[in-house]
């Protein structure tokens, strides 16, 4: 499919979405819109949990899971802000930013990754230390389900 666009036809050629099919322009739009949001969220995000943090990292400050933690908070963060990025300002090089976001997201996943897991074990744990109340309750739900 060959387009035929002229600078009189198109009405604001210095966009770039003017030159593309409008199909694909809208479809484009939507995923950058989408990007804002996702940006938007992290941030509030962020913002909402940051007095949380606070008091968890005053409480202890040098551990491996808050290290982990940062590093996976931040990661994220960059992950996202060079996405929208990517997506939506004008670059001299698109091929650095996507390598860029490549190596990020390399260390964001396993971090995550090793965040959840801590998370998990942590839960576990929690669960193990507290066997002894699970009995008597477990057989209150047997009565229950009677």
């Amino acid at each position: 499919m060959e387009a035929n666009f002229s600078c009189e036809s198109i009405p604001n050629p210095i966009t770039a979405l003017a030159w593309m099919p409008p199909n694909l322009a809208s479809q484009y739009e939507a995923i950058r819109f989408f990007f804002a949001a996702v940006l938007g969220a992290w941030i509030w995000d962020v913002v909402m949990s940051l007095p949380d943090e606070l008091k968890m990292f005053k409480a202890r400050l040098v551990s491996l899971p808050n290290f982990v933690y940062i590093l996976a908070r931040l990661t994220t963060g960059a992950t996202i802000l060079i996405s929208f990025l990517f997506l939506s300002a004008p670059t001299e090089d698109c091929q650095r930013l996507v390598r860029i976001n490549g190596w990020v997201g390399v260390f964001a996943i396993p971090l995550l990754d090793a965040l959840s897991a801590s998370s998990k074990r942590r839960v576990l744990s929690l669960e193990v230390a507290h066997l002894d109340l699970l009995p008597p309750l477990a057989g209150n739900l047997c009565l229950i389900q009677l």
